[in-house]
Order: C-alpha cells, then structure tokens, then sequence
C-alpha cells in the first residue's frame, strides 16, 4: 500500500492518500492528539459509518468491507473516543464492539441513547456473545440490533444497510 503524507494545517493534522489492493484511492484523516480517524468517500451511499472496535484485525475487515460497500467510515479504539467522534461527525450508524477496554460497549451504548446529540443515531452491537441473554442487553442497552463475530463477509455490508435503512 503506498502511504503519502502531506501536513495541513494549523492543527497538526495529517492526511494520508493510499491505494488498497487496486482500489480508488481513499482519503484518511488522523488527528495528532487522538487516533480518530476518517476513511474512504461514502460518495455512492453518502453514509458515514462509525465503528467501534478495539482489535486492529477486525476494524480492518469491517472497514475493508465498508468501503468496498462505498460508506465512508470512522473508526475508534475505545468507547470515549467513540463518542467524542460521534458528537463531532454525527454518523448515520455506529457499530457497537461490546468488549472494549474501559468503557464497554454497552454502557457506551447506553451514554449515547442519553445525549441529546446523539439519541436519534442507531447503534448495532457487533459482537461474539451469542447468548440471548446477551442480545436481550444490548437490546436494553439501545442497540436497534447486532451482528454476530465471526461477520460473514459475505452478507456484511448488507445487514449494515438493512439497519439504516438502505436497499441491498
């Protein structure tokens, strides 16, 4: 993957332009003092999408298969930073890891139902607790769903769409 970096701005701000196996180039924004980032152009389905998840490999293969899906994807490692990106870039969907380190996935689940700016934004949990009882609490945390890990790569992109309401 070829990575050119090119410094804008007063903010320290860093933009980053690389090619993934082949595909259109794509665009992501990292800010120097948080690890927020802000990837691909969501130009077919203008929805943004934020994901919420810890482990580097899986946010890969979701943001791989969200791009390929054309949603412009968000990303963070933990639910603060979740939040603090949901309130500045008001994402269409947010999906939900429920294991993260500090605050979990449903107690952040639960802070965003209960912030003003951020109530009317779905949340899906993406999880591998299979449980009903698990799926009953993320349902009771205010997930509209969830999606089970390991994601079928396969129907993916398509079970996002479902959530917000978009045609498969």
């Amino acid at each position: 993957m070829r990575q050119e970096t090119v410094n804008h701005g007063t903010s320290g701000e860093r933009f980053f332009l690389g090619n993934l196996q082949g595909m259109n180039s794509r665009y992501t924004l990292r800010g120097e003092k948080h690890s927020d980032i802000f990837t691909g152009s969501g130009a077919m389905t203008g929805k943004k999408i934020l994901v919420i998840e810890d482990n580097e490999l899986n946010l890969e293969l979701v943001r791989t298969l969200l791009e390929l899906a054309d949603f412009a994807v968000l990303e963070a490692v933990d639910a603060e930073q979740g939040i603090r990106i949901a309130r500045k870039e008001q994402p269409d969907i947010i999906l939900m890891d429920i294991q993260l380190p500090g605050l979990d996935g449903f107690t952040a689940t639960t802070k965003i139902k209960a912030d003003p700016l951020l109530g009317h934004i779905p949340v899906v949990a993406v999880t591998s607790f299979t449980m009903a009882s698990d799926a009953k609490k993320a349902m009771e945390a205010g997930c509209v769903g969830h999606i089970s890990k390991p994601i079928d790569t396969r129907s993916f992109a398509n079970e996002v769409k479902s959530f917000i309401g978009i045609g498969k």
